[in-house]
C-alpha cells in the first residue's frame, strides 16, 4: 500500500504511478503532493484548495486502487515485480 512511510521502489511501480498522476487534474495532484510530499494535514489541505470534507480520502482510495488494479494487470495476478 502507499503511504507517505513507504516510497515507491521500482521503477515499474514509478512509470504505473506517473501514468495514473498524470490522468488527473492538477488540483488532485496538487492535494496529493501536499499530503505524500510536503506533509501537511488532510484537512487543512481540503480547506486550502476548496475541496468538499472527505474528498482527499477518497482521492487517495482511488490512486491506491487505480495503482493496484494496474499493477496486477501489468505482471499478473498473485505476482511480485521480482517473480514477473
Amino acid at each position: 500500500m502507499l503511504s507517505r512511510e513507504s516510497p515507491i521502489c521500482t521503477t515499474e511501480d514509478r512509470g504505473l504511478m506517473v501514468e495514473i498522476l498524470s490522468a488527473l487534474e492538477h488540483r488532485d495532484r496538487q492535494a496529493l503532493f501536499q499530503f505524500y510530499v510536503d506533509g501537511h494535514d488532510e484537512h487543512q489541505i481540503e480547506v486550502d484548495l476548496d475541496l468538499n470534507s472527505g474528498y482527499l480520502q477518497e482521492l487517495r482510495r482511488s490512486v491506491r486502487a487505480a495503482f493496484s488494479k494496474r499493477r496486477v494487470s501489468r505482471i499478473g495476478p498473485g505476482k511480485t515485480i521480482a517473480n514477473a
